[in-house]
């Protein structure tokens, strides 16, 4: 592959110009050893199948709550029908 001659003449490079650095990094890796990972490890990608499942449910789960919302009954009004039933009582009371 041509990122990891790339990669290679990096490291050959540093390890050639910083040799503190390595020594350091070097230090590092053993008192912090990284798990091992399988060699495609970062590579992988979700199933593109279940990324599009998720986008639909998500897309028909919204939907279903906009579709709920706009037909839920309105409030009920009063007997005049210019205010809701709530605020009716408030208006009622006479001077």
């Amino acid at each position: 592959m041509d990122d990891e001659r790339i990669l290679a003449e990096m490291e050959s490079g540093l390890s050639r110009d910083a040799p503190v650095l390595v020594a350091r990094t070097e230090t590092l890796n053993e008192q912090f050893p990284q798990p091992d990972r399988p060699e495609n490890a970062r590579h992988s990608r979700p199933d593109p199948r279940l990324v599009t499942a998720i986008a639909l449910a998500m897309v028909a789960a919204r939907a279903l709550i906009i579709a709920a919302a706009l037909n839920s009954p309105p409030a009920p009004l009063d007997g005049e029908g210019a205010k809701p039933a709530a605020l009716s009582a408030v208006f009622a009371t006479d001077p």
